[in-house]
């Protein structure tokens, strides 16, 4: 989890300013109901990071990745939503950062384990064992 921790850290505080700048932004810039979904991006960012730097070296539990995916979907479905929203131009571009780092993050948490059974090279066909004397 350590390699995993430092390849995810710079993309978590990425989100985390980017949703405290666009939270910022929301509250002077923006009508009432935008500023409250921006909220819960802040906050599911915030508890992205705390989950993925808390968790144990050993990786996160099947509990805790069920956590680490609400977090997830919660930066992913609340930024695309907004990003299609008119009224959310000011924060256009804090929104692009979140949902592009948090794309990012959950294919790093959901890219194969080189050295798993899907990952491996797949046996020579029969036929190459054949004639190779095999």
């Amino acid at each position: 989890m350590a390699s995993e921790r430092d390849r995810l850290q710079p993309l978590l505080d990425l989100i985390v300013a980017a949703a405290a700048r666009a939270l910022a932004d929301a509250k002077v810039k923006i009508r009432t109901q935008i500023a409250l979904d921006v909220r819960k991006i802040d906050d599911a960012g915030n508890r992205l990071r705390r989950l993925l730097t808390e968790a144990p070296e050993e990786g996160v539990t099947a509990a805790g990745r069920h956590e680490v995916n609400n977090a997830l979907n919660h930066l992913l479905g609340y930024g695309e939503l907004l990003l299609d929203e008119p009224d959310a131009a000011p924060i256009t571009d804090s929104l692009r950062a979140i949902v592009d780092a948090a794309r990012r993050v959950h294919a790093l948490l959901h890219e194969p384990d080189p050295g798993s059974p899907e990952v491996a090279a797949p046996p020579p066909p029969a036929s190459a064992e054949v004639a190779a004397g095999g």
